[in-house]
Order: C-alpha cells, then sequence, then structure tokens
C-alpha cells in the first residue's frame, strides 16, 4: 500500500530521501517488542516468581 509520502519519497533522489521508511520498519519492531515484553513475558515472570517463590530462593 503506497501513500502520498512514499510516492513524494520515490521521486527523489537518493541521498535526499528522508529515513522515514526505515525510521518507521525500526518503529514497528521496537512497538512489538514492547507489546512481547509486556504482553507475555511480564506475566510469566509475575506468575513464576508468586507461584514458584522457592525458584527466587525466597
Amino acid at each position: 500500500m503506497k501513500t502520498e509520502t512514499a510516492d513524494l519519497a520515490a521521486t527523489l533522489p537518493a541521498d535526499k530521501r528522508p529515513l522515514w521508511p526505515l525510521l518507521d520498519r525500526i518503529g514497528s519492531y521496537i512497538f512489538a517488542g514492547l507489546i512481547f515484553t509486556v504482553g507475555i513475558l511480564a506475566p510469566m515472570a509475575i506468575l513464576i516468581h508468586t507461584q514458584f517463590r522457592w525458584f527466587f530462593g525466597q
């Protein structure tokens, strides 16, 4: 799916193109990592910590 911004960037010479597609991709990976951490890793850590306190030596 192309946007007007992508079409405009494609018409510019290579050294004048903005970094928006790259930043957008990096942002997507960061966002996916945050969702994975908050949605999966944090609940697992909380469950392990509350259910298996011996695992942490407490």
